[in-house]
Formats: C-alpha cells, structure tokens, sequence
C-alpha cells in the first residue's frame, strides 16, 4: 500500500513510499478510468547521516502551522510538533528525538548543547533561555553564515553550519556526524 498519492500528468516522475521502500513512479498515460505506469525501486538511504557527509534542511519557524518543525540530527528526520507548549517538549523527551528547532532563536532541544566555532576554537554558546525540566536551551545566532557543534542529549556530535536566517520564517542549514572528536 502506498503511503503518499500524487496527481501528475502523463510522462511525469514521481516518488513513491509504499511498504517501507520507495519507487520512482512515470505515468506513461492516463484516462479517467485506469492509467499505466512505469516503477522502479531506489536504492535505500541509511536513516544516520553517513560519517562526513554533509546533508541540509531548512527548520521552518516553531509557528508555522502543519510544517514538521523539529530536526533530528541522528536519523535527519523533521518531526512535528504535536501539541504547543510543555507537552510537546516533554513528548520529545520520551521518544527520544528531536534536537533543535527554531523561533526567533535556535532551540536545542532534551538536553543538547551548542558551542560556536570562533578564533579557531570552540566556545560553549550562553543561553538566552532556558528551562531545566523541560531540558531546553534558546541561543540567539551571532552573525551568520556560523558554524556551530551540537552536542546531542545521547553525545552524538555533529557540525552545523547555519547558512541564512528568513526572518520569521526559519532557518538555511548543513550539518554533518563527526566521529567521536572536534573537527579541525
């Protein structure tokens, strides 16, 4: 069973994720009744971004309505948020995602830490805001493009490099695993 439908006209690619796979699907034609179709499989992608390699997401503000606003940094999935307000957070905990996220500051979400690379050396970043129990920090971003190391609730460090800021909207970034020391 497909878990995604898309309308599309005829000779158009589209990718599917049926049964945990995903296929890129081509209609080769179409009518109101039946069409014909053209599939194959992709190969799989790892849910842990491969050591070094660079991946990129934009993290829409924490308002936008319907969005998955959430960056996990282990698997690269965004997560909604479910609910508003400390419940949310505290859903977060439980599963076990979810790293950062932002509003008006970037978030590092169940425990993280961020630390900013300047004069050739890491400097742990002060919190604007924070709250223990629900284990949140808020950092006002220096003047970007910066790079930045995440540490994860679970120790997992990864280079994140915030590219751009859309006002109000969210944030351009890159981000790669590193292998258990600092990057150079």
């Amino acid at each position: 069973m497909l878990s995604e439908a898309a309308h599309s006209s005829a000779g158009a690619g589209v990718e599917f994720v049926g049964e945990g796979r995903k296929f890129e699907v081509k209609i080769l034609e179409a009518d109101n009744k039946s069409c014909t179709l053209e599939y194959k499989p992709l190969p799989p992608q790892s849910k842990k971004p491969p050591e070094e390699q660079v991946c990129k997401a934009y993290i829409p503000d924490a308002d936008t309505r319907g969005a998955k606003v959430i960056l996990d940094l282990k698997t690269g999935e965004m997560l909604p948020l479910i609910s508003t307000g400390d419940e949310a957070l505290r859903h977060l905990i439980k599963l076990g995602k979810g790293d950062l996220a932002f509003e008006d500051e970037l978030w590092a979400l169940r425990g993280a830490s961020i630390s900013l690379w300047k004069d050739g050396k890491w400097h742990l970043v002060l919190l604007q805001r924070e709250d223990k129990e629900l284990k949140l920090g808020g950092y006002t971003l220096p003047e970007l493009p910066c790079r930045l190391l995440v540490t994860t609730a679970e120790g997992l460090k990864f280079e994140v490099t915030v590219l751009s800021e859309e006002k109000n909207e969210g944030i351009h970034i890159e981000y790669k695993a590193l292998g258990g020391g600092l990057p150079r």
